[in-house]
């Protein structure tokens, strides 16, 4: 089974941008079996999550980059297309990935499709990120 599938492409260019990122990026929370209890409740949870989906989470957050119809609808808060678009894998890991986004997702791009949408724009919302 293919776990790109909720994965574009990038670009050249996209690449090849320098972007800072924290040190406790979704894929460092995901790997370390030591991570405190901030996050999720058990090393279950932080293993269940496919690596591209982390991975998708971490350019979402970081990059400002769209996301496959899957994690679309779970950043925007629509659990009927989620559950509709989820593979198996996803579908397991689901708690631990609403847990991740709420973590790790600023609030001003997720929850709504407006929020998503500017977010990936790279358009502030109200002025603020």
């Amino acid at each position: 089974m293919n776990h790109d599938s909720d994965i574009t492409p990038i670009s050249e260019h996209q690449a090849s941008k320098k972007v800072e990122r924290p040190a406790e990026s979704a894929r460092f929370m995901l790997k370390c079996r030591d991570y405190e209890d901030e996050v999720f409740t058990s090393d279950a949870y932080a293993l269940a999550i496919p690596e591209a989906t982390a991975d998708a989470i971490s350019r979402y957050a970081y990059d400002h980059y769209p996301v496959g119809s899957f994690l679309e609808a779970v950043i925007t808060n629509d659990l009927r297309t989620a559950i509709c678009s989820a593979d198996p894998y996803n579908m397991y890991a689901l708690p631990a990935i609403i847990k991740l986004i709420y973590n790790t997702v600023p609030a001003t791009a997720r929850g709504d499709q407006k929020k998503y949408d500017n977010w990936t724009r790279g358009t502030p919302l109200n002025g603020n990120w």
